[in-house]
């Protein structure tokens, strides 16, 4: 169990850089890390886990996604009466959420109206984390058109936002130094 708790230790603020791919906001990205080590624990009772830091990272990346999912088939956002204490709890105010959750949700439109393509590629690259290489083997299409479908879909989400008073930064995508990576 030690050994666990040593590996998650070690792993966290890679994980939490990791994490920073998909969502921005702190708290967010903190809860996941937490879920994904009770997880992981509650698995590792159960099955002998030869790779637990591998096994973590899997856990925490499989928790975004479904998070990522369920926002993107939401666009609206709701509170729900027993929310209050959970938030204030956590240290963040209503508002704080709301913003994030509605941030997060012109950013999921965002990437919804981009072309089908690039759309694609823009996902594969930004969620599922896959290299140039991959998608280009994924998608049948050359390197310099996965290369043009990612900056293009970074472009044009950052348009939208702009258009929508929103900072693509808070809506948990990356910086643009990442379009070549």
């Amino acid at each position: 169990m030690s050994n666990l708790s040593d590996v998650f230790l070690n792993a966290k603020p890679g994980l939490h850089r990791y994490l920073y791919r998909f969502l921005s906001n702190r708290f967010d990205i903190e809860d996941i890390v937490q879920e994904a080590y009770v997880k992981v624990l509650e698995a590792d009772s159960k099955t002998n886990i030869k790779c637990h830091k591998a096994y973590l990272f899997r856990t925490a990346k499989s928790l975004v996604l479904r998070q990522l999912e369920r926002c993107s088939n939401h666009s609206t956002v709701t509170l729900d009466d027993d929310a209050g204490p959970e938030i204030a709890d956590s240290g963040v105010t209503v508002e704080d959420k709301v913003e994030s959750q509605q941030n997060f949700a012109v950013f999921c439109e965002a990437v919804r109206c981009l072309p089908p393509q690039c759309r694609r590629a823009y996902i594969l690259r930004k969620v599922y984390g896959l290299s140039h290489k991959e998608i280009t083997a994924h998608m049948g299409i050359s390197g310099n058109t996965v290369e043009r479908h990612i900056a293009k879909g970074i472009l044009r989400c950052d348009e939208y936002m702009d258009a929508a008073g929103y900072s693509r930064q808070s809506a948990g995508s990356s910086d643009r130094r990442r379009v070549g990576a």
